[in-house]
């Protein structure tokens, strides 16, 4: 494996943060408190060291967060860039020290301002505050973070001793986890080449590790059996996997629905070598599949090769505005695709983002099968003159 160790500029990682992705073996987003979450910042600003965060570089550009997701969410939430902290985006600053009444910091007059407080004061009428917000703003944003970069696993079990050794909470992929398990429905998702082995997963681009495909067809799955009940989508963290195959550890491997799934497989594989060009995530591969199984691409009520087509020329407006995002520049008539990435790199298999992507990919569709038009376009077009991606 390759290391690379570097620093990042808050400001730097900022432009990053909606191309990082939060594997499921990592902690939930809100594990750390308010107060955890203010320390944080109180040491940036006092220009104490905090710990590294790393980084793994996939062959396909991706760049997955191994260590480090509580301090680069507490940061972003500080920053007010963080939609899936409900909580806690745009908190405020707790200047104090746990160990005396003394240590002072130069800011601590900012002491329960918000960052767009700061701002704010940054404009103010008042000098000596105005100074002190500018030098706090300053500050934060040029801290930089030791960074670590890895890429090149010669080996998927490398990957994983990796994971050991840098002492995650959570040390086994929930692939790995899941395969542990038995039963009809675990044989379905490990064995069965109508499902998990199925040739339409080795056609896409998604990540190579341990039991990565296999996982996407158990997401699959699980939703596909959830939708079919009144709760619709469903939470796809690795407990609730694990919920599932254990509650159809007795099912029949030629269960109707298990069916309806392989067929949509069977369908989708035709086009999905082109596919494989625009399609890297797993998330988004899962939603994919089951607009395709909700439009019944497997009787060809919408033909696989209008699928792709939609497909393609949504991910590659995301793409677009993705680069966009970068400078904080995004087009207002492409907000969805904003919500959607947003929904795919932070809390991905949390019910709400599940069921905002499937809801955005549906209005889409819809409006692509209309007019051969992604939502946006026309008033994108309308307002600069340009076509979308131009």
């Amino acid at each position: 494996m390759i290391r690379e160790s570097t620093t990042l500029s808050i400001e730097e990682l900022r432009g990053m943060f909606v191309d990082i992705e939060f594997p499921e073996y990592q902690r939930e987003p809100d594990i750390w408190s308010r107060d955890q979450k203010q320390r944080l910042l109180d040491s940036i600003l006092r220009r104490f060291d905090i710990s590294s965060v790393y980084f793994y570089r996939r062959e396909d550009d991706g760049l997955e967060c191994i260590d480090g997701r509580q301090r680069i969410n507490a940061i972003m939430s500080f920053l007010q860039e963080n939609d899936s902290d409900e909580a806690d985006n745009g908190f405020p600053l707790k200047l104090e020290n746990e160990i005396s009444g003394g240590l002072q910091t130069e800011f601590d007059t900012l002491t329960e301002a918000t960052f767009g407080r700061i701002k704010a004061h940054a404009e103010s009428n008042d000098a000596e505050m105005r100074a002190t917000a500018k030098r706090a703003i300053r500050t934060i944003l040029d801290y930089r973070i030791t960074t670590v970069m890895l890429s090149g696993a010669a080996d998927e079990e490398e990957f994983n001793l990796q994971f050991l050794r840098l002492n995650l909470g959570t040390l086994i992929n929930s692939g790995e986890k899941l395969h542990a398990m038995v039963g009809a429905m675990r044989d379905v998702v490990f064995k069965s080449e109508r499902i998990g082995k199925h040739p339409f997963f080795d056609s896409v681009r998604i990540p190579t590790r341990r039991y990565a495909k296999e996982l996407t067809a158990a997401q699959v799955l699980l939703q596909a059996f959830s939708i079919r009940e009144p709760a619709g989508f469903a939470r796809a963290r690795h407990l609730d996997l694990q919920r599932f195959v254990k509650r159809y550890a007795e099912i029949e491997p030629s269960d109707d629905l298990i069916e309806e799934v392989a067929s949509t497989l069977d369908a989708l594989r035709d086009g999905a070598g082109a596919a494989g060009g625009f399609l890297r995530n797993r998330a988004v591969t899962v939603s994919l599949v089951l607009l395709a199984w909700e439009r019944d691409v497997a009787s060809n009520a919408l033909s696989s090769t209008a699928f792709w087509e939609f497909a393609e020329v949504f991910m590659t407006r995301l793409r677009w505005q993705v680069e966009k995002m970068k400078s904080f520049e995004w087009d207002p008539e492409y907000r969805h695709f904003v919500d959607f990435q947003r929904d795919l790199t932070q809390a991905s298999v949390e019910k709400p983002a599940i069921t905002r992507r499937g809801e955005i990919l549906r209005s889409n569709l819809d409006r692509w099968l209309e007019n051969g038009q992604l939502l946006g376009d026309a008033e994108y077009k309308a307002r600069t003159g340009n076509e979308p991606g131009d």
